[in-house]
């Protein structure tokens, strides 16, 4: 797995010359920490950790799945370069405990998270290494930081799938069927209506860039004013990117350079003619807006397009 890590990295990373790492050496060394692995989880740890000093966040190791999930019953978000309790599930630990929305997040497990460090927390704690519970020191304002001890909610589930169409398979491809379309609505886009403004909020660009044409047209067309909701929005589809800015300029402009290993190509928003959006847009991002998020609110904000 190590070695399939090294070999993707220098032979597809934009950058031939992998931001000056000696990617042999940094593998070899890593090679070393895994033999003396003492658990499965560690020696992933030891293979993100490679990637890691990259410090690059759209080049990371995705484990394998694990047979359980992990729900730590509440989020958080930065502001400025502290990080913030943003939200807390009704009927958690984390809620029976006294965690706040609002608080100030002092340190999770000793390490206190900051605006650039946030995605290599979520990414450790949800992805690479999930936990039973955390320590928090948080502080909510006007008062003294507090110790907090919260238990995740842990669900196991099955080491082995059938998917074969025999004995149990039925309800385990049930199962797999009704985790992608819970995963699906999760992810739909939500529009609400006052008078003539709508507000869409789009959770994420990863979707076929001609479903841009029919939101704009069914959901957002006749309306003199669009608030776009942006936030959280971490990014997907290129193609879908160029599409959806077309939809707010009358004639072609670049939006950015994608810079790859053998070429760098622009990346155009092509105007939609006759039916780009007249009205009035005010586009809202935040801590967790990058990727294609970003470059669209960079774009329109930039050409005066929105505020």
């Amino acid at each position: 797995m190590l070695n399939n890590v090294k070999n993707e990295l220098k032979k597809n990373y934009y950058d031939p010359g992998i931001r000056g790492m000696d990617v042999d050496a940094r593998f070899k060394t890593a090679e070393e920490k895994v033999k003396q692995a003492s658990s499965l989880g560690q020696a992933f740890g030891i293979i993100a950790q490679a990637l890691l000093d990259l410090n690059d966040s759209h080049t990371f190791f995705s484990p394998p799945p694990r047979p359980v999930s992990v729900e730590y019953g509440w989020q958080m978000q930065a502001i400025g370069d502290q990080c913030f309790v943003a939200a807390v599930k009704p009927g958690s630990d984390a809620q029976a405990k006294g965690l706040k929305r609002g608080d100030l997040v002092v340190s999770i497990d000793g390490f206190k998270p900051t605006r650039k460090e946030l995605w290599k927390v979520e990414y450790y704690y949800y992805a690479l290494s999930p936990r039973p519970g955390m320590k928090l020191v948080v502080q909510s304002p006007g008062q003294e930081p507090r110790l907090l001890e919260i238990a995740a909610k842990v669900k196991q589930g099955k080491r082995v799938l059938n998917l074969s169409g025999t004995g149990t398979s039925d309800q385990d491809v049930n199962d797999v069927i009704r985790e992608s379309e819970d995963a699906d609505r999760l992810m739909r886009h939500r529009f609400q209506k006052a008078g003539n403004v709508v507000i869409w909020k789009m959770l994420t660009f990863a979707f076929e860039p001609e479903q841009v044409d029919s939101l704009m047209n069914d959901r957002v067309k006749g309306n003199s004013e669009l608030i776009l909701d942006l936030r959280g929005n971490q990014g997907g589809y290129v193609s879908t990117l160029e599409r959806l800015a077309g939809y707010f300029f009358d004639h072609d402009l670049k939006i950015a350079d994608r810079k790859g290993r053998k070429e760098k190509k622009p990346i155009l928003a092509k105007t939609r003619g006759k039916d780009v959006f007249p009205g009035k847009v005010i586009v809202l991002v935040d801590s967790k807006s990058a990727s294609a998020s970003e470059l669209f609110a960079r774009l329109i904000q930039i050409e005066k397009r929105a505020s």
